[in-house]
């Protein structure tokens, strides 16, 4: 006789550690920020692809950064929801060790080892320096661009200021 399951039915568990009367107001919340920002970036790219005039550097670079707001909306949402269930996991290994403690008062040591608490005390520090190099990298990636555009306008407003001939004023403003 072979190993065989059938699965008829996928429940969905919400957001861990939260209490079930807030699971649809935070459901709903997500779902309209999420729907919002689908729409308006949406829109806006459908516009530039579809308008002839649109076809210029900056339009598609508007549209570039409308891309990259859906796809961060994309990926932020489940990402935040994710560090809310990281919490509750740390939330959850105190509340088995007090479980623990108190039920089962004469098997702690044997259950609840140094071995054990070493365990889950390395994989979060290896968690927690995971998320750090990824928000270095996150700020790195803001920030170098950042630095461009403060440096561009800079030399643009000395360039300027710089210039002798008035009708160079009267050009770039």
């Amino acid at each position: 006789m072979a190993n065989q399951s059938t699965v008829l039915e996928f429940v969905f568990i919400g957001f861990p550690g939260l209490p079930q009367n807030f699971h649809i107001p935070v459901s709903m919340v997500m779902f309209a920020v999420y729907s919002i920002s689908m729409v308006a970036n949406s829109t806006v790219m459908i516009l530039i692809l579809v308008k002839r005039p649109l076809h210029q550097p900056m339009y598609i670079i508007i549209g570039n950064l409308a891309l990259s707001d859906l796809l961060f909306d994309t990926l932020t949402l489940p990402k935040i929801i994710a560090k809310y269930c990281l919490d509750s996991l740390i939330i959850m290994l105190m509340a088995i060790d007090r479980y623990v403690a108190i039920c089962k008062p004469l098997r702690y040591h044997s259950i609840i080892t140094n071995r054990l608490c070493f365990f889950y005390l390395l994989s979060l520090l290896v968690l927690a320096a995971l998320i750090t190099v990824v928000f270095i990298l996150a700020m790195t990636v803001l920030l170098v661009p950042l630095a461009i555009i403060l440096l561009s306008y800079f030399l643009i407003i000395m360039a300027i200021t710089l210039s002798s001939q008035k009708e160079n004023w009267k050009k770039a403003f």
